[in-house]
């Protein structure tokens, strides 16, 4: 087969063979034995054959046919390592194979005719595949007016196991850049990545309503990286495209747009406003593996420990935007987890992220910084900032985003529109935690409270312990009037670390009265950590206790300070017992809302 093809010119196979059991159901066939042979022939180099350990030592002592060692490789969903040799096929050893095999033919072999028998069934599916374009695993797919996409964690192949963060890392990056193509919807992060080691690629179909699943392995060694990727049909299990890459890992971003870019041609795709890099860049090595490494511990909330990673960057690579951006989106979340002065902290991310912006950064990576920006804007109340921003990641990417429902909400005061776009956030990214929290929060200022509710419920069934449910719970609670359930989940939102949900629990304990209580516990939190209360949570706690005269100066520091939150004051229903008060409208007045 393969002297045929290399004689026609036209096009070389890879070609992976494998005995074992095969199961058939109509005209599909299945089984572990269907998928090592798979997995090799997606190994293999063009005009190769590849074989298992087990067909080689079946071969090892027969002439005519030399083999030699390729690797030992852990294939994908096959628990144990698999030994792959490589047929030797020079001119000479195809004539004696050719011989061989009219021998074995006349002399009907039992086992030579049981694994050619499997070759023919494999050479049928072949021949259909390639000669019957109505049966491309694809074609229904490019058919289709918009196709959807899961991008799977690649399967990390390092002899340690020690390089999670380069598969989640160009996984990631890859995600990226196909959300940048027309007619292509691309499930989040969070929630493809949430099917890491998951082999069952219908059912992760059915969760995400996904038709297509991209999936990989890679390997770093010596600043040299092998990357294999397959992209599948996930309802049928075929694998439409495969592939394998092995470059220097300075050149990452080349590899990841020339994936990209094998996606998009495969399934007649364009990119969003040609929004795609021109000149694929070459990076420092180290640099970029110590900004993976920061995005591992990003994604584990460990800011700290990233900040460390982007730091160690940017001392080996002064020029690279990379680590700035993400700099700047961890003093950001910092910012917004109270570790610093809400002026103090948006304006270290600002510098950064605009410092990233200045070193000719990726497209991805410049969508980022303008995300970043857009929210810190927002929340510093410079609404016209804002919207450039907003306006600057629209360029980009025009989808729907959770920085465009913000917004819709706070700024131009339409919470419908805002918790429309957001729905279309979650459903491209159903199991994100964070979408699934905008979105709660969207609803809740939009008065939909029973839908909250449910949304709510939603990240406790993925995770139990996200203490911000149970505090938007509560103030949904809350706002019902329902201060006994309201007080239980602020009560389970601050045991799991949540303390807004402790100032929170203290503004209503008044309202059913128990305000000696609420005096007391105001007491206990200054005498712990005065310093970082936010002036914004003295005037609400002020306000509840009557001291109305207090709880309006601090609101007016609160301002002062520019406490993010204060962006909802005309949404929020805490804001509610204020409204009554004139001095309420001088508060708003000094946002200076458009």
């Amino acid at each position: 087969i393969q002297a045929a093809c290399d004689a026609s010119k036209v096009f070389q196979l890879r070609i992976g063979i494998h005995d074992g059991e095969i199961i058939f159901d109509g005209d599909d066939i299945f089984g572990d034995a269907v998928n090592i042979a798979a997995r090799i022939q997606a190994l293999a180099y063009p005009g190769s054959v590849w074989l298992s350990e087990s067909v080689q030592k079946n071969i090892a002592n027969k002439h005519g046919i030399e083999t030699e060692f390729v690797k030992i490789e852990h294939l994908k969903n096959i628990k144990e390592p698999v030994r792959i040799y490589q047929v030797k096929t020079d001119a000479s050893t195809i004539a004696r194979i050719n011989a061989r095999n009219k021998h074995l033919l006349k002399n009907k072999a039992p086992g030579y005719f049981a694994l050619i028998i499997l070759l023919a069934v494999t050479g049928f599916f072949v021949y259909k595949y390639i000669l019957q374009s109505n049966n491309d695993p694809g074609a229904s797919l490019i058919k289709s007016a918009s196709t959807s996409i899961a991008v799977l964690p690649f399967t990390d192949n390092s002899v340690g196991k020690d390089q999670q963060y380069l598969g989640d890392g160009i996984a990631a990056e890859i995600l990226n850049v196909l959300t940048r193509m027309n007619g292509l919807r691309v499930k989040g992060q969070a929630s493809s990545f949430s099917f890491r080691n998951e082999t069952d690629f219908k059912k992760i179909a059915e969760k995400l309503a996904v038709e297509l699943i991209l999936t990989g392995s890679i390997q770093e060694s010596e600043k040299r990286i092998r990357i294999s990727v397959q992209l599948v049909n996930a309802k049928t299990g075929y694998i439409i495209w495969p592939e394998k890459f092995d470059e220097d890992l300075k050149d990452i971003f080349f590899i990841q747009d020339k994936i990209a870019d094998s996606i998009s041609k495969k399934l007649q795709l364009t990119f969003l406003n040609n929004a795609k890099d021109n000149e694929p860049k070459s990076v420092n090595p180290d640099a970029y593996l110590n900004v993976l490494k920061g995005n591992l511990a990003f994604s584990k909330n460990n800011f700290l420990k990233a900040i460390e990673y982007y730091t160690k960057a940017i001392t080996i690579d002064s020029t690279y935007a990379y680590p700035y951006i993400r700099m700047g989106w961890t003093k950001y979340q910092l910012t917004l987890y109270n570790e610093y002065p809400p002026i103090e902290g948006f304006a270290i991310a600002a510098s950064l992220l605009q410092k990233g912006l200045g070193l000719q950064p990726t497209i991805s990576e410049k969508q980022s910084a303008h995300h970043a920006l857009a929210y810190i804007n927002l929340w510093q109340y410079n609404w016209k900032s804002s919207r450039q921003e907003y306006e600057e990641v629209k360029k980009i990417d025009p989808k729907p985003n959770s920085v465009f429902a913000f917004y819709n909400a706070m700024v131009l005061n339409n919470t419908g529109e805002a918790i429309s776009i957001m729905k279309h956030v979650v459903e491209e990214n159903p199991l994100d935690i964070l979408s699934l929290k905008d979105y709660t929060i969207l609803q809740y200022l939009g008065n939909k409270m029973d839908d909250a509710l449910n949304t709510c419920d939603k990240i406790i069934e993925i995770d139990s312990t996200v203490s911000e449910a149970y505090r938007l719970k509560g103030s949904i609670y809350a706002a019902k009037r329902d201060y006994k359930k309201a007080l239980n989940f602020y009560s389970k939102a601050y045991t799991l670390g949540n303390p807004w949900a402790g100032v929170l629990s203290i503004t209503l304990l008044p309202s059913i009265g128990k305000i000696a209580e609420a005096r007391k516990l105001f007491q206990q939190m200054e005498e712990k950590k005065s310093e970082r209360i936010p002036s914004m949570a003295r005037g609400l706690i002020y306000f509840s206790l009557g001291e109305k005269d207090k709880a309006f100066e601090w609101m007016n520091r609160s301002i002062d300070e520019k406490d993010f939150w204060l962006v909802s004051l005309r949404l929020d229903p805490i804001w509610k017992p204020m409204q009554t008060d004139p001095r309420f409208n001088q508060l708003l007045s000094r946002l200076k809302f458009p």
